[in-house]
């Protein structure tokens, strides 16, 4: 059968049409779309300053001091924090990753807690550089949806630890920008949280001196 050079021509346009609609809305959607939203350098991290929603959005400032970590309500002193609390809380920063696009919509900020003032606000400084403006939202914790073995059939063990393991997400928003992001893990748990949680604990006391003469026994062991 003899094709029409008229129909060869609107097919090619067509085919025009099509790759160039994909290559400019592709191209907008890897734009919107940032696998990741951090880059933090953990050695020249001198301060973070964050507002937790649990504190009403009041501040604490951390700072670090050679290698050990400060943390100061507003108008007050600054005592030594917990260390292992601000190593984790900044290990979750930098190990953030985008699981997926939630929203770019600025109405839909409440929803996912990114407001301004209702999610909780986090400032990394390296030095006078901000490094990180991050508001940390809505926490989320769905079951994983069982999935085909692909022909394999799965035993009983191995279903029941494909259902203890939830999807648990956290969803941000950067500052100056309208995209909502749905992050791997428990971020807002890290940051979400009162001044004294952060406060270095009081030292336990000291044991009292376990060797201690024990008392004489008269009984004689025959």
């Amino acid at each position: 059968m003899k094709i029409s050079n008229s129909f060869l021509a609107i097919l090619l346009l067509a085919l025009i049409g099509f790759f160039a609609a994909n290559y400019f809305f592709g191209k907008d959607k890897k734009r919107t779309f940032k696998k990741d939203l951090v880059s933090i350098d953990s050695a020249k991290v001198s301060s973070i300053v964050l507002y937790p929603t649990a504190m009403e959005g009041k501040k604490l400032t951390f700072e670090k001091q050679d290698t050990t970590w400060t943390v100061a309500k507003e108008d007050s002193t600054a005592e030594e924090a917990n260390q292992d609390l601000v190593n984790y809380m900044l290990g979750s920063l930098m190990q953030m990753k985008t699981k997926r696009l939630a929203t770019t919509k600025q109405e839909k900020w409440e929803e996912y807690q990114v407001a301004e003032k209702g999610g909780t606000r986090v400032q990394v400084m390296e030095g006078s550089d901000k490094t990180l403006d991050l508001y940390v939202g809505k926490f989320s914790m769905q079951q994983k949806p069982q999935v085909p073995g692909g022909g394999q059939q799965q035993n009983p063990m191995q279903m029941q630890q494909q259902q203890q393991q939830p999807n648990m997400m956290t969803y941000v928003r950067l500052d100056g920008e309208n995209e909502v992001y749905a992050v791997d893990g428990m971020l807002s748990m890290a940051l979400n949280r009162k001044a004294e949680d952060f406060v270095a604990p009081e030292p336990e006391p000291a044991a009292a001196d376990s060797l201690q003469t024990a008392p004489s026994d008269s009984t004689a062991v025959e």
